[in-house]
């Protein structure tokens, strides 16, 4: 099977939003509000009845564009935006995009990633779909102990308990409720997606080998330990096989171990050839595995900073996305950003106060997100 390698573009940086814009952008009152519309509007793909995982028919598709781990990066979501925006109505498409997951935590503007998330699906209903990562799942609240998480690190659900013993209630209160959103919107979204030339897309990897013995059918991939799989296996490049760990809910995947996934396949609705995933992070932002019988996985990360445990090089990675090509693995693209300076996502940077989003200047929805 042929697997595409990455387009390189030039470092056109025209026209990028960088970390002050995109906070004035998502201040703005369109952004704000949109709890109960987003719930309201159609997703990206059709369910199976009473399962987990979604279709995607290649005949509705018009330009698709996969998007990984963003954890937090405003800018890297926007800019992702603006570039497959542009680049699909360049060539005369309409752009559609789906998200692998991992939207939170890891990276400073967790809720604005949600509030941007909510109006990309408002204003392009049934253009935008998503796939929860291990990280969103994971956010739950309950009223005896609030908002919780069980992966670690969470810094989203701990930002949101130690905002509210501070005076900033509307802001508390507006994040509150973007969070409870986001809950039910991925509790209502696929763990995996699969469309017809057999390209299947999870945020972790697929059912490990000791359930295969209970997939006799496609339904059976929603039992909730294949749901498991799909949202927290890592893959491991280096051994072909792994043994599965019940006890570990990240535990590997090795190549062999999706030829056999894609073996079993062939018997259900849907055969499988290759994999779409993210969850793994890696310093240039994609990779590209084949497996022994030749099966193609692609990883995609699409934040543009550094994550605290990676040894962070300069410049900062360029996020990446994929373009959807029928019968082969995604064009693997990478997004302009601006220059390092402006991505604030230092570690030691403290988040922004009230007072100076309140500060900043009004930015342009149209300039900040158009098209051209």
């Amino acid at each position: 099977m042929p697997h595409q390698q990455i387009i390189r573009h030039p470092p056109d940086r025209n026209g990028v939003v960088g970390t002050a814009e995109s906070l004035q952008l998502i201040q703005q009152p369109a952004f704000r509000g949109l709890e109960q519309r987003v719930l309201q509007t159609p997703l990206l793909g059709t369910a199976f009845p009473g399962g987990r995982i979604a279709e995607l028919r290649t005949n509705t598709l018009s330009d698709l564009w996969i998007v990984g781990d963003l954890h937090g990066d405003l800018p890297a979501m926007i800019n992702i935006w603006r570039y497959a925006s542009s680049e699909s109505f360049r060539a005369g498409l309409q752009p559609g995009l789906l998200f692998l997951g991992d939207f939170i935590d890891r990276g400073m503007y967790s809720s604005e990633c949600l509030q941007f998330l909510f109006w990309l699906i408002v204003h392009n209903p049934g253009a935008i779909g998503i796939i929860p990562g291990n990280h969103d799942v994971s956010l739950t609240y309950d009223p005896e102990h609030g908002f919780r998480s069980r992966v670690t690190p969470a810094e989203y659900a701990a930002s949101l308990k130690s905002s509210a013993a501070g005076s900033l209630w509307n802001r508390y209160s507006q994040n509150c409720s973007i969070a409870h959103t986001a809950i039910e919107l991925f509790r209502r979204c696929p763990a995996a997606v699969i469309t017809s030339d057999g390209t299947l897309f999870s945020h972790g990897g697929v059912p490990h080998v000791d359930l295969h013995p209970r997939i006799r059918s496609f339904e059976d991939l929603s039992m909730a330990p294949c749901v498991e799989d799909f949202t927290w296996l890592r893959l491991n490049t280096t051994a072909p096989k792994k043994r599965p760990n019940r006890h570990n809910p990240g535990c590997e995947f090795g190549g062999d171990d999706f030829d056999q996934f894609c073996r079993l396949s062939v018997n259900l609705q849907n055969p499988v050839r290759q994999l779409v995933r993210g969850h793994d992070h890696h310093p240039q932002r994609y990779q590209i595995h084949s497996t022994t019988a030749g099966a193609g996985i692609l990883t995609l990360n699409s934040m543009g900073h550094w994550l605290p445990d990676e040894q962070a090089n300069s410049p900062a990675p360029l996020p990446c996305i994929g373009r959807y090509v029928y019968g082969r693995l995604p064009e693997v693209h990478q997004v302009p950003m601006p220059q390092p300076a402006d991505l604030s996502f230092a570690q030691d940077q403290p988040a922004m106060t009230e007072q100076t989003r309140s500060d900043l200047r009004p930015f342009s929805i149209d300039r900040g997100l158009s098209h051209a």
